[in-house]
């Protein structure tokens, strides 16, 4: 049980000192993209003024939303929530993972 929870605490002071270490919201995001933290990432992703399309960033913007808990209203509205963070998730790894960017 001690070793489980140091073993934790190990882990989450590592994932503390990178996150630290870097020097810009983009790496930032794009680690945690990377990481499977996608809520997070898109958090940051839709403050981005400069990089994407008007289109880019409001399906950024409804992405995050919906993983944050507003799915249904934007599902009231008509609006795909699955489909926007599948999108999201396009429009990230083509402009932050793609081969170009490395």
């Amino acid at each position: 049980m001690i070793f489980n929870i140091l073993y934790v605490y190990l882990h989450i002071q590592s994932y503390t000192l990178e996150y630290q270490n870097m020097r810009t919201k983009t790496e930032k995001a794009v680690k945690l993209f990377q990481s499977g933290c996608l809520k997070e990432a898109l958090a940051i992703f839709r403050t981005f003024r400069i990089g994407f399309t008007k289109e880019e960033r409001r399906t950024l913007q409804i992405a995050c939303e919906s993983l944050t808990g507003n799915s249904g209203f934007y599902q009231q509205i008509g609006i795909d929530t699955d489909s926007m963070i599948m999108k999201s998730k396009e429009i990230i790894t083509e402009k932050y993972l793609s081969n170009e960017h490395q």
